[in-house]
């Protein structure tokens, strides 16, 4: 259906129990090595312990693992505290950050708007952004968004930031390749822009 011959990396979307066990999926994925069909293998949503696992199994059957896409970002943390990210970096692959503007919330265009609106103007944002958050999940958000703001500020005129960026480029400081989704051309250039500082 793809119109290709050879994919680069077929990913696994997620640890789930696989008919005939892991073992099995891995060895048809290696058979599709052999043949061409994809150039190296990625995994999604994996963390620590079954990236050490996978990855153990994948050296014996000859399995190249290139990539881990996890969820990742400003406001989601969860795969750095528990050791995915440095297990990843350790091993060799690619830590790919999905949703590193966590769904539109780390962006400029929110922060903003969150950091110069009216309390009840805020649970809208948030509302609008990713659900219903508890009080202390906002109030959190708020030093959040603070820090966001001043580090974009923090640029200056001569390097200016937008949040947007600082948000891509926290990701990229942890070691990870964050895939941020646009729908606009501004986007796509505010996003490549943050490639061109680090924090």
């Amino acid at each position: 259906r793809l119109g290709v011959g050879s994919v680069d990396v077929y990913s696994i979307h997620a640890p789930l129990p696989y008919l005939g066990g892991r073992q099995a999926i891995f060895e048809a994925l290696a058979e599709a090595l052999e043949l061409g069909l994809c150039r190296a293998v990625g995994l999604c949503n994996f963390n620590a312990r079954q990236v050490r696992e996978t990855h153990n199994l994948c050296q014996r059957l000859g399995v190249p693992l290139l990539t881990n896409q996890i969820r990742y970002n400003i406001f989601n943390i969860e795969r750095e505290l528990d050791g995915t990210i440095e297990t990843c970096l350790e091993l060799g692959l690619h830590p790919v950050a999905h949703s590193p503007l966590a769904r539109g919330i780390a962006t400029t265009r929110c922060a903003q708007a969150y950091m110069h609106r009216a309390e009840s103007s805020k649970q809208n944002i948030l509302r609008n952004g990713i659900g219903r958050w508890a009080p202390q999940e906002i109030a959190a958000l708020q030093s959040t968004f603070a820090a966001l703001s001043a580090v974009a500020e923090a640029g200056g005129s001569t390097a200016a930031r937008t949040e947007t960026q600082v948000a891509v480029q926290f990701a990229m400081a942890k070691g990870c390749l964050p895939i941020p989704g646009v729908t606009k051309p501004e986007q796509a250039e505010e996003l490549a822009s943050a490639l061109r500082w680090e924090l």
